[in-house]
């Protein structure tokens, strides 16, 4: 996105400086940036991975890029989340729609990893988590966090779970919880009408969960990436009882449910419908598409690569 803004200015009135690039092993060229705006008559200035500690320079055009959640006074903040399914198909370059799904599955939702050999696809998955870690114990805890993906847990539990191989201290454990839901690289959804039961945690990367796990999570993966085309749509989700998502102010539950079969369809559903007076029900599924009633609610069965374009 900054490469395409700056393309609109010539290479002479615009400044770009990467502060991950290694050949700047300190900052101390960044003091002089103000006499050189000036000396240059540069108009816009790109900070990709800015540090927040630096003084912000003095120019008419300030562009920042960072991967934390940072708010500066003046600027205005545009949030970039991962790809949705109708986004990663104008990156893919397969032909059918169902094998574009397969990948998008797979392989989760970075633009990045479309253009990675297949062979390294995995591999570059697992570089973008140890690289988002600050040291081992950093990556130790993203790990432990990230396995628990569309699982209901309590950043208690998970923190019990680490503490049983390795001494991390409970206060840096909870921060790194905050920090992470802060930067919207995991989400968490509250139970509804129980404010104080635990959540159920979702990643920003589907494709995390399988990338990590050894056992086949299949379900999970699925289900978060359901979840992360519904966050770009709704504000309030909600789980409940054998009930994946509910959005109250549509009136609408959606069922996760890869390989449906009427067995799939619990009391709990049915009780759901009638007590909260559902109004539309949809099951998304891999390749099943056909309609039903359930509770003399006209249910919708769709496959996901039709449901996340429609």
């Amino acid at each position: 996105m900054l490469y395409d803004y700056l393309s609109r200015f010539k290479s002479k009135d615009y400044i770009y400086i990467d502060f991950n690039n290694l050949k700047l092993k300190n900052y101390d060229f960044f003091d002089l940036i103000d006499e050189f705006i000036e000396q240059n008559n540069i108009s816009t200035i790109a900070l990709d991975n800015f540090i927040p500690t630096l003084k912000l320079p003095n120019c008419q055009n300030i562009l920042i890029s960072t991967n934390r959640y940072l708010a500066i006074e003046t600027f205005e903040t545009i949030e970039l989340n991962p790809l949705v399914f109708k986004e990663f198909l104008l990156f893919d370059r397969h032909q059918h729609i169902t094998v574009s799904f397969d990948f998008f599955f797979r392989y989760g939702n970075f633009a990045s990893t479309i253009y990675e050999n297949e062979f390294n696809k995995n591999n570059h998955l697992q570089a973008i988590l140890s690289q988002s870690s600050k040291d081992d114990t950093q990556l130790q805890m993203l790990l432990s966090i990230y396995k628990n993906g569309s699982q209901v847990k309590s950043q208690r539990q998970i923190y019990n779970e680490i503490k049983k191989s390795s001494k991390i201290s409970k206060d840096r454990f909870y921060l790194f919880f905050g920090e992470l839901l802060k930067n919207r690289q995991i989400y968490q959804l509250s139970k509804h009408n129980f404010p104080y039961s635990a959540k159920k945690l979702y990643l920003y990367n589907h494709s995390f969960i399988s990338s990590i796990n050894i056992k086949n999570r299949f379900n999970h993966t699925f289900e978060n990436m359901i979840f992360l085309e519904l966050n770009q749509k709704f504000d309030d989700i909600f789980y409940s009882n054998k009930i994946e998502f509910y959005i109250p102010k549509e009136n609408l539950i959606v069922l996760c449910r890869p390989f449906f079969s009427a067995s799939n369809i619990f009391t709990e559903v049915l009780s759901f419908i009638q007590e909260q007076k559902i109004k539309k029900v949809i099951i998304v599924t891999i390749n099943q598409q056909e309609q039903i009633y359930l509770d003399n609610i006209l249910c919708q069965i769709i496959p996901f690569y039709k449901w996340a374009v429609s």
